[in-house]
């Protein structure tokens, strides 16, 4: 995408991870975000979503339960580095706490098992369309 020819058809699609995280993971790459991307149409939005049966209905039990055993909470991920990881190893910290990481071959497997109870929280983003959308060298 980033070396393909600016025609006004070429349009491209990425994930969060791609767009704003693996540039911040690998020593190089092949293609500079901020100079070689202009236009976004959708931003994500993180949450933390937890099975039915968790004793914390929202983030300040949560907390209050991860202080009172810590590391006995679970969470899932998509993996290791994936943006639900990372997003909940941010939350970790900003909170003080500790929670269990059990990571998953993707994000979907983690969520479905949160609503099956096999683990208790996991983090998942939600896109979100912008009221606007840039075109790049159109003509």
């Amino acid at each position: 995408m980033a070396r393909a020819e600016t025609d006004g058809y070429t349009i491209g699609g990425f994930n969060d991870s791609i767009m704003t995280m693996v540039p911040n993971l690998q020593s190089k790459m092949r293609w500079d975000i901020l100079k070689e991307f202009e236009s976004q149409v959708a931003t994500m939005e993180w949450g933390l979503i937890a099975n039915n049966q968790a004793s914390f209905k929202n983030a300040a039990d949560l907390i209050a339960a991860a202080k009172a055993a810590p590391g006995k909470i679970d969470y899932g991920s998509g993996g290791p580095g994936s943006p639900q990881h990372l997003a909940m190893a941010m939350f970790v910290t900003a909170a003080g706490i500790s929670l269990t990481h059990v990571p998953y071959k993707g994000a979907t497997q983690a969520a479905t098992d949160v609503a099956a109870g096999q683990i208790r929280l996991a983090s998942r983003g939600s896109a979100r369309s912008l009221p606007w959308c840039v075109a790049v060298n159109s003509s």
